[in-house]
């Protein structure tokens, strides 16, 4: 026997599935790293979002420090019911994930229409892009029966493709998490949703009624019955309200983009708000 040969084979196969190893370790290792990065960066924005509304409070209203309680707790009190936040513009998903025949439900074909508009480029075949939707909404409904706080960045599929590019879809610049939520009970309310996310919900026409792409903050007042008229013009099924809302601010005057950076990951995350506060008093 040819020893020489024999542990060449050995070492050969050992140095291969080493590699193999730590291919996937690394991979793996690289997505959760820039997922942790995103969350932080999105509760990041959240907080830093409600220090610049507590600098347009009236020193009356202010409380002695925006320390005095949680930034959580800042951004419900904060949050009038004209004011738009990084969250009421979102999808909310979780009816989806409550409903026995989910591809039959009302919201399913509006989120395969915003994951197509925005992620078109990831996917190769619209087939892909339906796999990859119903795939996701399957870890997701697993996820509930677990906890009722489902965390986006903490989604992880079998599929090393999904996987890629889910993780693609968080870093792009259109990150999903800026066009999603999980929260029971919450609705979407309809005039602080930006253009993309009209488009899913009704057509490009009607969204460029609402929102003029070039500057998202010139707007036009979100009418139920005008939504209702343009709906029938453009035979478009009408919307459920049992999902969306049609709130709108008085103003929509002044913008702050708020850009915040993971130091770990490298990650950087731009997000644009309005600035408005209406004068209501904080809650005591």
């Amino acid at each position: 026997m040819n020893i020489l040969g024999y542990v060449s084979f050995i070492l050969l196969t050992i140095g291969i599935v080493f590699q193999i190893y730590f291919s996937n370790w690394f991979f793996d290792e690289k997505i959760r790293q820039n997922f942790e990065g995103f969350f932080q960066n999105d509760s990041a924005l959240q907080k830093e979002y409600v220090e610049k509304i507590f600098e347009k409070i009236p020193s009356k209203a202010k409380p002695k420090s925006p320390s005095s309680f949680s930034s959580a707790v800042q951004l419900k009190r904060l949050s009038c019911k004209n004011e738009i936040t990084p969250y009421c513009m979102r999808l909310n998903l979780y009816p989806l994930l409550d409903a026995k025949e989910y591809k039959h439900h009302f919201l399913y074909p509006i989120f395969s229409k915003l994951i197509t508009d925005l992620y078109e480029d990831i996917f190769l075949t619209e087939k892909e892009i339906t796999l990859f939707i119903d795939e996701f909404l399957k870890l997701l409904r697993e996820k509930k029966q677990l906890s009722e706080n489902i965390s986006l960045t903490q989604v992880k599929f079998k599929q090393t493709a999904f996987q890629k590019a889910y993780y693609k879809m968080l870093k792009s610049n259109k990150s999903l998490l800026q066009y999603i939520k999980i929260k029971k009970g919450e609705k979407t309310c309809l005039s602080c949703c930006d253009y993309s996310l009209l488009k899913a919900i009704f057509n490009a026409e009607i969204a460029e009624k609402y929102v003029n792409k070039q500057n998202p903050l010139e707007r036009a007042l979100i009418d139920r019955q005008d939504l209702a008229r343009l709906c029938s013009i453009y035979r478009i099924q009408p919307i459920d309200f049992s999902y969306f809302e049609t709130k709108h601010r008085k103003s929509l005057d002044k913008e702050m983009t708020i850009t915040i950076s993971d130091t770990r990951t490298g990650i950087q995350t731009n997000q644009a708000f309005s600035t408005h506060f209406s004068g209501q008093k904080l809650e005591k």
